[in-house]
């Protein structure tokens, strides 16, 4: 969970600073969808006791993993720009994109535990990662972070509700 909520702060950060007006849900949910996608299903079939259950079962999980790769996750990206009109749809497609190729750009640089590092799959079955942050980092860096995007929050809620009083 700490990761994930440093994937959202670092992509609120960059989103805010660099295109700031344009579709900045998608790019959050770009951050944050390979995880959920991929990771969600294992999650919650561990939880609801499937890993005793027959071999189908217990397996079906692992059909979500590719979506933590370059190409499942560009496939996934696509199946759900489909959901928006045919104005928003190539906007939604590159935001939601972004969003993950930055997801994936942090994840290089961490260790990877386990068997959950394919990012070139179906390529390559090679995990790639620098390992140069530990899982852990997350949790000293998330403190910080969540400051410093209340922070902007805060400086944008207050310029828009003076913008809003002047007109």
């Amino acid at each position: 969970m700490p990761d994930l909520m440093t994937h959202l702060g670092a992509s609120y950060l960059i989103k805010r600073f660099l295109w700031p007006d344009r579709q900045l849900l998608a790019f959050l949910v770009g951050t944050t969808l390979p995880d959920l996608a991929a990771y969600v299903p294992l999650v919650s079939a561990n939880l609801l006791g499937f890993s005793s259950g027959p071999a189908w079962l217990r397996d079906a999980p692992y059909f979500f993993l590719p979506f933590h790769s370059l190409l499942g996750f560009t496939l996934l990206c696509w199946l759900i720009s489909l959901l928006f009109t045919a104005d928003e749809r190539l906007g939604a497609f590159l935001n939601l994109e972004a969003g993950g190729l930055l997801h994936f750009a942090m994840d290089v640089f961490q260790i990877q535990h386990g068997e959950f590092g394919y990012l070139l799959f179906p390529v390559s079955w090679k995990p790639v990662q620098l390992g140069w942050i530990g899982t852990e980092t997350s949790l000293y860096v998330l403190p910080g972070l969540a400051a410093v995007c209340l922070m902007v929050c805060c400086l944008d809620w207050r310029r828009q509700t003076r913008s809003q009083r002047e007109d």
